[in-house]
């Protein structure tokens, strides 16, 4: 007995490709149309050593690790960070189908396994 032409393994394995295909066009279209941020690193309030020291003061050193991850995880949305988080996004998700799809059995093999057919 043959596969079906359109399993659901063989519509993953689709989905997981277009995912891969449009996420990485849009990861390259984005980082060609990113516009560097101009940023004034001389004179930024959140990152002074005054606040910096306020926050260890007050919040202990969890809260600077806290303020950091915050201020890392908010700059992976902007300029060409954007299409880097865009494109591994796409290739993760795509390659999950893509597991998914792989360790999948087909109709057939479970129908031969229910028959006490084995391969």
């Amino acid at each position: 007995m043959k596969q079906p032409k359109w399993s659901r393994k063989n519509c993953l394995q689709l989905a997981a490709l277009v995912i891969l295909v449009v996420g990485l066009a849009s990861a390259i279209m984005i980082y060609f149309s990113a516009v560097r941020a101009e940023r004034n690193e001389m004179y930024d309030p959140l990152m002074s050593r005054s606040y910096r020291h306020n926050l260890e003061l007050y919040g202990g050193k969890m809260t600077l690790l806290a303020n950091d991850l915050h201020y890392w995880f908010l700059s992976l949305w902007e300029g060409k960070q954007l299409a880097y988080t865009v494109g591994w996004g796409s290739v993760l998700v795509s390659g999950g189908i893509f597991w998914i799809a792989r360790h999948m059995r087909t109709v057939v093999q479970v129908r031969e396994k229910s028959n006490g057919q084995s391969r």
